[in-house]
């Protein structure tokens, strides 16, 4: 059967190659210190300086980073009562951000089981148990689907175009739909169980509970009913 003729102003010139060139990795290595080593070696009497030539050495620094707060404490025996200081507010817990972000990222990024990072953590000298470990992969995690729906709800607003789309997973042996919303600006991903229009609404509102808005687009749509 032969094939038929592609409509005019569909077919598109292919882009030309771009040209290859290795550029100096040494250019995007980030210095965060720099040592000057000395000439130590005897120089005849008419040797000039010529500046220097750089070598660059990659090297990383895994160490604790622990930290003691001294809360200021007041007493007051009038008022039988004490005043300190309070924590920070980026203070929650024993363990800091840091330390939670690592453990994140090894977990699910780099898949490392839960004893493999507890062995990590402990040759450092980050005094933690397995326990403790899961907790932070599993727990508290409110703040995380908070910051999700913000980028949303910002991604919504860049652009007045939004593309969507979903394909059939399985989720725990049951039937559930991996759903994609994205424009030019950001990408967010769900699971539901449905993938009918209130569940897009849903997605689209970033709301735990649906609602209804009426106003005179509404009403226009009700009458024209």
């Amino acid at each position: 059967k032969p094939k038929a003729p592609k409509k005019n102003g569909t077919d598109k010139r292919p882009e030309p190659k771009k040209e290859w060139t290795k550029g100096s990795k040494l250019d995007r290595v980030k210095i965060d210190e720099t040592k000057i080593i000395k000439y130590e070696g005897s120089l005849p009497n008419d040797a000039q300086h010529k500046g220097y030539r750089s070598v660059v050495t990659q090297d990383i620094i895994i160490k604790t980073n622990n930290i003691e707060f001294r809360l200021e404490r007041y007493y007051s025996p009038s008022e039988k009562k004490t005043y300190e200081a309070p924590l920070p507010d980026y203070v929650n817990g024993e363990f800091g951000a840091l330390l939670k972000s690592w453990v994140l990222f090894w977990y699910f990024h780099s898949r490392m089981t839960e004893n493999r990072i507890h062995q990590m953590l402990t040759d450092i000298g980050i005094r933690i148990s397995v326990g403790e470990i899961s907790n932070i992969i599993t727990k508290n995690h409110e703040g995380f689907h908070q910051e999700k729906r913000e980028i949303i709800r910002a991604g919504i607003q860049s652009s007045s175009y939004q593309h969507i789309d979903d394909t059939g997973a399985r989720v725990k042996g049951t039937n559930q739909h991996f759903t994609v919303l994205c424009n030019d600006y950001f990408s967010a991903f769900f699971i539901n169980p449905k993938k009918d229009r209130l569940a897009v609404i849903g997605i689209l509102s970033q709301e735990e509970e649906l609602s209804y808005l009426i106003n005179p687009y509404a009403l226009g749509f009700l009458e024209g009913k």
